[in-house]
């Protein structure tokens, strides 16, 4: 039939206008069905019924419930989509409900007054077959409402519900002041005389052909309760959607569901049609499963088409020579993984398929393996893998394709081409991993025409397997048609896809997403809410967090900026950058402790210069928010810089450059432990920092039954009020770490172990009795501790030294108080 291309401009121009809510794909996906069909398309009902055998009326389906139609009928015509439940609800059991849509409707023209009409609501079923229609559209040229023209309709009720009416304009959404909107009720026997047809219908409904887009979210509950205030039993629902219907009129409807929010949301439909043998064709985007074998489309061409093809093949027709941007479209069709599977199941899969096809220009015949995406900390990663039977002989991988190296399997040779591509935008950056194998046929079958081939994945996901990179869990294999730059059809006519037993993820999908891989200058990731890096040129930081995570030095690198001999010294470091109250201060309360809990241990370290050392223990940085940029000057600094070493070897000085020397200011003691205090003060406050050195009097011993391992658990608030103590000015925390500082060497170490968190001190009143009991208890005698007590001191979870010493001092304190 005819498109309506001004009608259709403005319903694009409109739906641009409320893209803030709607899914991006909605926009341009589309599964074009012209024929009498309904089916369930990802967890959406759809049916499109058609009684003018003289038109042919097109129904376009997009993601999340969403979809296009237009008609030119004089009979009746009717298009739905529903969330369909996987199986009946009790109404009562749902709980709150209420649906947000966008739309537009457009009528060209009536042809008869008396039998046209236009109606669009909001439709649910039961289990029963009642049908419960909240009426929004509900137009006829003669003014008559649909209980005018159609009889047996009986008023069973009135009532008023709240509604708002959300309108956008060029600026973006403007919301309207709530009203109240009059609804009549009525009920009407079906011909089986078991089933009913509810209708509430708004006393004003809403126009056709309106200047202005409505937005609304509008209230089902009110409607259904009102129904069931009329004696009538709700029943089981099974599905809630939008429909619209018309008679002799010529139009089209761009119909968005923009949320449908339900208290007690139950369980959706699985992908499934009612008739798989129909034709369904793609239109610039889609995907999904039919007749257990998976299809996808993706092309940015108006004119591109796919045909899905029962049970396995598909039939495609493109033309991308104006492809500028390297946006390939592509047509492909196999199996989809069952979700939760490790990668292994690639391994023991197979694809044999036969593709006839006729283009020219850049192209290429393909099997693909693909992977769900995988959350890394510094980007969202995606895993992709080509065996290329067939491709024209200007065809290309990427635009900047490396070759890896030559590859042989299943008797025939391959170049390897790393094809990756990265998307950076406003969010985090999204970097696909694309190895491409290519057949030395590939361009003799590119030629032909046609191509079948048989592939076991084995030896090629062990390839890329090999490689390092992180592989999240299988998704699709699928034979491919990527149109590159070209045109022509392509009709793949077989396709057997064979998958193994359920294969379990292990939790090897998650761990990737812990992965940590630094070696960089000054990089940083964040995993979990803790901050992995370092600074320095020539290191290393590898594992994955809540492991092991291997780091190492080298001699130091000058950087090209940098001038003169001086070597900085470098660390590694692991914890908080931002450390803020309940109030979103920085910094920490009083009755609060910082806790920097590590286990390192120590590998071989060579000295590569006189003065070298290394230390372990924690990082504190403090920020003076007088001294920020934009506050008035003052003869301040900018902030504190402080480094409690528990364990260290070679010469830790504290010594800064363009500092003067480092002063000895005298002892804290924190957690039991005493600690020798070494400032270091720029001569100039304004734009400085000062720095200090806290040593630990009687160094850390390793951890029994170990050499080189060494743990430890440090109070960063604790010091900086102890600081306090001395004089030092340490203003409010800003971030705290693990930190394993380098300076003059080489060499390696593993943090076992990291973790930086805030706890709460609680207030309790111990005495002589409770300090020997948890004496008693960490050495590891039998003690009679009284039920209820808690000493845990320093909210860490444990009773052990910590708690001890603080205890003791407590009791410590308590005495001298009473002396006084």
């Amino acid at each position: 039939m005819r498109k309506h291309t001004k009608g259709f401009l403005s319903a694009v121009f409109s739906a641009a206008l409320c893209t803030a809510s709607i899914p991006l794909n909605a926009v341009k996906a589309e599964i074009i069905i012209d024929h009498d069909c309904s089916g369930i398309d990802k967890g959406y009902y759809f049916e499109i019924a058609n009684n003018d055998k003289d038109s042919q009326p097109e129904f376009m389906l997009m993601p999340g419930g969403n979809y296009k139609c237009s008609w030119d009928n004089d009979e009746d015509f009717s298009a739905g989509r529903a969330l369909k439940f996987a199986s009946p609800v009790e109404y009562s059991d749902l709980g709150t409900i209420s649906y947000k849509y966008w739309k537009r409707i457009d009528i060209e023209s009536f042809s008869s007054d008396d039998k046209s009409y236009v109606r669009f609501g909001v439709r649910l079923h039961n289990s029963k077959g009642d049908v419960f229609d909240i009426l929004e559209i509900d137009y006829s040229p003669d003014k008559k409402s649909i209980t005018e023209k159609q009889g047996g309709y009986k008023k069973i009720g009135e009532f008023a519900s709240k509604e708002i009416l959300n309108d956008y304009s060029l600026l973006g959404p403007t919301y309207g002041e709530s009203k109240d909107l009059a609804y009549s009720l009525y009920v009407r026997g079906n011909e089986d005389g078991k089933s009913s047809n509810f209708l509430c219908r708004r006393d004003e409904p809403m126009d056709v052909n309106n200047d202005i887009e409505d937005q609304r979210r509008i209230n089902i509950n009110d409607k259904l309760n009102a129904i069931a205030a009329a004696g009538y039993d709700l029943g089981e629902i099974t599905d809630i959607g939008l429909f619209l219907e018309s008679s002799y009129s010529r139009g089209e409807a761009t119909i968005y569901t923009d949320d449908i929010s339900i208290e007690n949301m139950p369980k959706i439909a699985a992908d499934e049609y009612e008739d798989p043998s129909s034709p369904l064709i793609i239109s610039e985007y889609d995907h999904g499963v039919r007749t257990g074998y998976y299809y996808g489309m993706n092309s940015t061409f108006s004119d591109d088409r796919m045909e899905v093809i029962a049970p396995s093949g598909f039939k495609a027709q493109w033309d991308s020579r104006e492809n500028k941007y390297n946006n390939d479209p592509y047509f492909e069709r196999g199996k989809q993984y069952e979700r939760g599977q490790s990668y292994k199941a690639v391994s023991g899969s197979s694809m044999e398929y036969t593709m006839d096809f006729d283009a020219e220009g850049a192209f290429s015949v393909s099997t693909a393996a693909k992977f769900s995406s995988i959350e890394m900390p510094e980007y969202t990663l995606f895993n992709e893998f080509y065996i290329v039977d067939a491709c024209s002989e200007n065809w290309l991988p990427s635009q900047w394709p490396r070759k890896l190296g030559e590859f042989s399997a299943e008797g025939t040779e391959y170049d390897v081409y790393d094809g990756s591509v990265g998307m950076i935008g406003t969010g985090k950056e999204k970097v696909t991993k694309r190895y491409y194998f290519i057949s030395k046929d590939a361009e003799a079958n590119g030629k032909k025409g046609t191509v079948t081939a048989k592939h076991d994945m084995a030896p090629y996901m062990k390839y890329v397997y090999d490689k390092g990179a992180p592989i999240g869990c299988p998704d699709i294999l699928v034979a491919q048609m990527n149109g590159g730059v070209s045109r022509g059809t392509a009709e793949l006519v077989k396709c057997d896809v064979t998958f193994p037993d359920f294969i379990a993820d292990e939790g090897e999908f998650e761990r990737e997403t812990r992965r940590i891989d630094i070696s960089r200058f000054n990089n940083v990731i964040s995993v979990n809410g803790l901050v992995y890096g370092e600074n320095g040129d020539s290191m290393t930081m590898k594992g994955y967090a809540g492991e092991d995570i291997e780091c190492t030095w080298e001699p130091f690198t000058f950087p090209a900026f940098a001038s003169g001999d001086h070597e900085y010294s470098r660390n590694f470091y692991v914890g908080l950058s931002e450390i803020m109250d309940v109030n979103g201060k920085y910094g920490v309360r009083n009755n609060e402790s910082l806790l920097v809990d590590y286990c390192v241990s120590m590998g071989d370290i060579t000295a590569i210069s006189e003065n070298n050392y290394w230390s372990a223990g924690a990082w504190i940085r403090c920020c003076n928010e007088k001294a920020m940029p934009g506050t008035a000057s003052s003869d301040e600094y900018d902030g504190c810089e402080i480094v409690v070493a528990d364990k260290w070897e070679g010469e830790l000085t504290g010594r800064k450059s363009d500092c003067l020397d480092p002063q000895n200011v005298g002892t804290i003691e924190s957690n039991g432990v005493k600690y020798d205090v070494i400032l270091t003060m720029p001569e100039v406050k304004e734009n400085n920092i000062q720095y200090v050195l806290l040593k630990r009097q009687k160094q850390l011993e390793p951890v029994p039954g170990t050499e080189n391992r060494y743990a430890g658990t440090i109070d960063a608030a604790d010091i900086t009020r102890k600081l306090g103590g001395l004089g030092i000015e340490t203003y409010d925390i800003w971030s705290a770490y693990f930190s394993l500082d380098v300076y003059g060497n080489e060499g390696t170490a593993v943090i076992n172990s990291a973790d930086v968190r805030k706890v709460n001190k609680k207030e309790a009143v111990y005495s002589d009795d409770d300090l020997n009991y948890l004496r008693d208890f960490v050495l590891g005698k039998k003690a009679d501790i009284p039920e209820g007590k808690d000493y845990d001191l320093n909210g860490d979870g444990k009773w052990d030294i910590y708690d001890l010493s603080l205890m003791r001092k407590e009791l410590v304190n308590k005495l001298s108080q009473d002396n006084v």
